[in-house]
């Protein structure tokens, strides 16, 4: 059993632990900055994988634009295959993070 799976319904527990900002790896490989006393963690893990493993499919010849980019969830993976990749995040504190996710996975995207 995935981790995720036992946490579902648990999102504000789980995101209390955390005292300081880590790095983490996500389930399919990609790195993630995840900022105490939020819900990137949980974002991260649990929150959208079914969506992630099932759904998102960008092609390799193509455009991707994420509105409401958040942290990057979507992006980074986009970032590995398609062309081009358009995040808008309006927060600047989620856009922070949003530019330290992608600088942390620049080294899939160039392999």
């Amino acid at each position: 059993m995935w981790i995720s799976d036992r946490l579902r319904g648990y999102r504000n527990n789980f995101d209390c632990y955390l005292r300081k900002g880590i790095i983490v790896r996500s389930w399919d490989g990609f790195i993630f900055y995840v900022r105490h006393r939020t819900s990137d963690l949980y974002a991260i893990c649990c929150e959208e994988v079914y969506e992630l493993e099932n759904w998102f499919k960008p092609f390799a010849n193509g455009v991707v634009v994420d509105v409401g980019a958040y942290i990057g969830t979507y992006t980074v993976r986009a970032m590995y295959s398609a062309d081009l990749v358009i995040a808008i995040e309006p927060l600047p504190y989620n856009f922070r993070i949003l530019q330290t996710n992608i600088r942390l996975n620049l080294h899939i995207k160039s392999s």
